[in-house]
């Protein structure tokens, strides 16, 4: 056992067993005592992880910021920056994922990236459905990682022959069933729930004019108004929200198609 290594063996096997609260405890107790830079260094990117596991990303962001990178060429320079693009990635910060993946980028000036690094920063431009971003990036692994032919086939299939689900502007969902209940929902997918919405928007429609036109104007106002208002604003909020429903899963299910074909279980 070296020297530098005695005081992480309790904070270690913390984390080795699962208890990443008290791992966290330990790593920072040793930030107190030691001040041997490359102790500090290990201890930050170990806490960092333990904070990561509580899915605590926020908190391991800030630790992981504190990581030092002296050089280009520091070995902490791609670990630093998958966790915290990762942590990003976890909290659903995904242009903050990207931005520090491109950090690195441009340290290295041209040199190879680690490809779980482009891998990470291809899944994020799908979040936000910048999908020829996401493809470039898939080439660039072609032309740089040893596997470079399967991240050729996955810009092929996934992006080329077959174009991934254009993204579904909530606003856009909402404004539509504004104008006509039920378009909103058609937009963003529901076929079936548009119609509903349609069809309940016009019967409280028609049941306040009928009231109206048969002198029952109290009744045909508090009842077929006050439901029509209700069933049009829940209508455009529900489209809304079907659109950033129908967003999540479209980008979801791209991500795991790469991560199929990264594991060898594409069909």
């Amino acid at each position: 056992m070296t020297k530098a290594e005695s005081p992480f063996i309790l904070a270690d096997s913390l984390f080795a067993s699962g208890q990443y609260f008290r791992s966290a405890i330990e790593y920072e107790r040793i930030l107190f005592e030691q001040e041997d830079a490359g102790m500090q260094r290990r201890a930050l990117l170990q806490k960092a992880l333990s904070l990561k596991h509580q899915q605590r990303y926020a908190d391991a962001i800030q630790e992981l910021n504190r990581i030092a990178i002296r050089h280009a060429q520091d070995t902490l320079l791609a670990e630093k920056s998958y966790q915290l693009a990762s942590c990003h990635y976890l909290s659903q910060n995904y242009q903050q994922s990207i931005d520090a993946i491109s950090m690195v980028e441009q340290a290295l000036k041209g040199h190879p990236v680690l490809p779980d690094l482009l891998t990470l920063k291809t899944l994020a431009y799908n979040q936000l459905f910048q999908h020829e971003e996401a493809k470039q990036t898939l080439l660039t692994l072609s032309q740089q990682a040893d596997n470079g032919p399967l991240y050729q086939q996955i810009a092929q299939d996934l992006y080329q022959n077959k174009k991934p689900k254009k993204y579904k502007n909530p606003e856009k969902a909402h404004n539509l069933s504004m104008i006509i209940p039920g378009t909103g929902h058609l937009y963003s997918g529901a076929i079936g729930e548009g119609a509903i919405s349609f069809l309940l928007n016009a019967s409280a429609l028609g049941f306040g004019a009928w009231h109206v036109y048969t002198g029952y104007y109290l009744t045909g106002y508090v009842i077929g108004v006050t439901t029509l208002e209700r069933f049009h604003t829940g209508g455009k909020k529900r489209a809304e929200n079907l659109a950033i429903w129908k967003n999540t899963e479209n980008a979801h299910q791209l991500n795991l198609r790469i991560i199929s074909y990264l594991n060898g279980e594409a069909q």
